[in-house]
């Protein structure tokens, strides 16, 4: 038998442990594990890929929270075509090129994470065509799109994607994000618990009309961000999250409601 060998860290050790920092500053910690839950229609993937696009191109986040700059992959489990169209919809928006993207590629499939050929398997993909296994962001969209045939009530086998998820955070040194339905009037994604304590950052979405609510559900080693709203701007064949206060002229075209 080959034995695991540990880390086994002195005090003086510990106190050397650096903090990981942030991809966006305050809200989405670096080589964290993070949900974005809400029910469905509720804005969960505009959100996700704002977030994915403007750290793969350099961009601040609504407004002053600054991005760390870095290399993305964003799993589509579903509606590729959608994705596409709203991709499409932000480059217009942000006049973003093909060569400010360069840094961000998208896998048109799920990728399950109950399988080990499939986490292996990524990982081998990512570094073939980007030259390097480690990346800054990886999107599976959705959680359920990407564990299909597990029980997602179900401790144990949800104990099995969260080990695969610890393993690809350490493999690639990235952030996993999950976007997550969440069952109705609940606050919190559907399934196991285990995900839930696995979790660093959850964030809830809610949508009314052209508006979306932001919450935080969960910030495990650092202060929960206070709530704000976005607007939901149609553009072409789809939309782009804008702050509210963006422009006299966007604020004219996005409804905000009192909820």
């Amino acid at each position: 038998m080959i034995l695991k060998e540990f880390d086994v860290l002195s005090i003086e050790e510990i106190d050397k442990i650096e903090s990981p920092g942030w991809l966006v500053h305050e809200i989405i910690p670096a080589r964290g594990l993070v949900q974005v839950f809400g029910r469905e229609g509720n804005g969960k993937t505009f959100l996700a890929l704002d977030l994915a696009l403007r750290i793969a191109a350099g961009m601040p986040w609504m407004g002053n929270r600054a991005t760390q700059p870095g290399k993305v992959v964003y799993v589509v489990g579903e509606g590729v075509p959608g994705v596409k169209k709203r991709i499409a919809a932000w480059r217009t928006h942000h006049k973003v090129s093909r060569e400010q993207l360069k840094n961000f590629w998208v896998v048109p499939e799920a990728v399950q994470l109950g399988e080990e050929p499939h986490i292996q398997g990524v990982v081998e993909s990512i570094e073939r065509v980007t030259g390097t296994p480690y990346a800054d962001l990886i999107v599976f969209d959705t959680q359920a799109r990407c564990t299909a045939g597990i029980d997602e009530n179900s401790a144990e086998e949800m104990g099995v994607v969260v080990a695969a998820l610890d393993w690809l955070r350490l493999r690639t040194g990235s952030t996993v994000l999950l976007i997550h339905h969440t069952p109705y009037r609940e606050e919190r994604g559907r399934g196991s618990s285990v995900v839930a304590g696995a979790i660093d950052t959850a964030i809830g979405v809610r949508k009314k009309e052209h508006v979306l609510t932001l919450s935080c559900g969960k910030q495990k080693d650092w202060e929960e961000f206070e709530k704000f709203k976005v607007g939901l701007l149609p553009l072409g064949e789809s939309a782009v999250m804008v702050e509210l206060d963006q422009s006299p002229e966007l604020a004219e075209e996005v409804l905000t409601p009192e909820e």
